[in-house]
């Protein structure tokens, strides 16, 4: 009966791993749609000034951005989750190492190909685009054409991840080092490399996996609180679409902690988590990576063509759908003919 015990408990235990891997997969690869739609929105916005008619449109983009502008967050509090679930002091020098793979050569290498792209598009005529003025080598480390930063302000928290690990190990110092962080940050203060805005979602999730991994694995449907979850999701949406956050910064901050918070719970109510991950969700990074470059060709593009604001409306509801099946497509056949090159180019994932 022992040995049954603990059979039971161990496949328990990895169909639980199984369901949480399949989780942050698909969230991931969700949470790479949004930054998409968000990053439509954004340049959608260059049209609309020389067009009339086009209120319902400006709040469409408007709320767009503000809605899924918790996705880059709710990356660094999934990133932090993962890096410190498991951790010791014996891990801690194989765990930065892996990291710095993983960040680092996917960074290096779509900030060339972003550059390489934006060069060649100086190059056709119609255009009308300058040459850099950067070399690659501040290219690469600005991101300048990506939106890679976000690689290397999480590389610089792994590096760094000794010195937070020994904060946040302890729950009352962790819980008072978290708060600290954000009111510095609400207040203007940062820290050059590290992003300290996004310091504290990211020591959040190395928290919940060291203190409260149990709770953080909760789903809402096993939750108590289903209703009031979904309610508070609801609410936050709103919050996003009528308030301006330009305005009120402090409404912003708490959004952007809150929302990937109570995302992750309500998730499991619009995604089965119980089966297998779909294919499709490996691609999610490489989504990430590209999808900027290409919609900035695009955009360019459109800059020499009549837009009116109906072709705003439906580029603002499918290019994000045309986007995302354009790379999923491409790192569908990428992975089918060069698995090895392809898993190298998004650092192992």
């Amino acid at each position: 009966m022992y040995l049954i015990s603990i059979a039971n408990r161990t496949l328990f235990n990895r169909r639980q791993d199984n369901k949480r891997i399949f989780k942050i997969s698909t969230i991931s690869y969700v949470l790479a749609i949004f930054i998409v739609v968000m990053h439509v929105s954004l340049r959608l916005q260059r049209f609309l000034i020389n067009l009339e008619d086009v209120g319902n449109l400006e709040i469409l983009t408007n709320c767009s951005m503000a809605v899924f502008s918790f996705a880059v967050p709710m990356y660094f509090l999934i990133s932090g989750f993962l890096f410190f679930n498991n951790y010791t002091k014996e891990k801690a020098k194989e765990k930065v190492a892996s990291r710095i793979f993983s960040l680092g050569i996917p960074f290096v290498i779509w900030n060339i190909f972003c550059y390489l792209i934006r060069v060649s598009m100086s190059y056709i005529p119609v255009l009308n685009l300058e040459e850099p003025t950067e070399n690659i080598i501040e290219a690469i480390w600005q991101s300048s054409y990506s939106p890679l930063w976000f690689l290397r302000s999480l590389g610089v928290m792994i590096v760094i991840s000794p010195i937070l690990y020994y904060l946040i190990k302890n729950k009352i110092i962790g819980m008072v080092f978290m708060i600290a962080l954000t009111i510095l940050s609400l207040v203007g203060f940062d820290i050059p490399l590290i992003s300290l805005y996004y310091l504290p979602i990211f020591i959040f999730g190395g928290y919940m996996a060291l203190h409260y991994k149990a709770l953080a694995l909760c789903t809402n449907r096993e939750s108590k609180y289903k209703v009031l979850f979904l309610a508070f999701f609801v609410i936050l949406v709103l919050v996003a679409c009528f308030v301006d956050f330009g305005k009120y910064q402090i409404v912003l901050h708490i959004y952007r902690f809150a929302m990937p918070i109570v995302f992750w719970v309500v998730a499991d109510s619009f995604f089965d988590f119980q089966k297998s991950s779909k294919w499709y969700v490996r691609y999610d990074f490489l989504i990430y990576c590209t999808h900027t470059i290409i919609l900035d060709f695009f955009t360019e593009l459109l800059l020499v063509l009549p837009v009116n604001s109906y072709g705003l409306y439906f580029l603002q509801i499918f290019l994000p759908i045309i986007l995302v099946l354009f790379i999923t497509t491409w790192g569908y056949f990428w992975n089918k003919y060069s698995p090895r090159s392809l898993r190298f180019a998004i650092g192992g994932r």
